[in-house]
């Protein structure tokens, strides 16, 4: 059976018609699952980013206030130093709270508390070695 010109015309173009729905129901899913993905990301994953990013600014905005006393030996400032480690004690917990289900990252955050207290250990040490007057051992 032998078919006419009209019939291979409209059966190439119902068949094209067929590939691009075929395209644009593939196209669709591809972008509703990236919509998906990216709510996820901005709701779910990205304040928690957010927050370690605001709790490294409050440690450097700490260790900045320590070396403005170094620098001043002004009392006021290092009491301001001092009562900033509440803020930054109050977002390690915070943060340690959100990821309580997830252990690695909680790890992670435990490991960051025992290095913070080190650091604030050592802006002590260099606060009283300016205080006392010895510049090199603050250095």
């Amino acid at each position: 059976m032998k078919l006419n010109i009209k019939a291979k015309i409209l059966g190439g173009f119902f068949a094209i018609i067929a590939l691009l729905v075929v395209v644009s129901a593939v196209s669709w899913n591809g972008l509703n699952s990236l919509d998906s993905s990216v709510d996820q990301i901005v709701h779910e994953a990205l304040p928690k980013d957010e927050k370690v990013r605001d709790l490294e600014f409050q440690i450097a905005v700490q260790g900045e206030l320590y070396f403005e006393y170094a620098l001043l030996l002004e009392e006021e400032v290092l009491e301001e130093a001092r009562a900033h480690s509440e803020v930054i004690e109050d977002e390690l917990l915070e943060l340690e709270h959100e990821l309580a289900g997830e252990p690695e990252l909680l790890a992670m955050v435990t490991t960051l508390e025992e290095e913070y207290e080190e650091f604030l250990f050592e802006l002590e040490l260099v606060a009283a070695d300016y205080a006392a007057g010895d510049i090199e051992g603050g250095i």
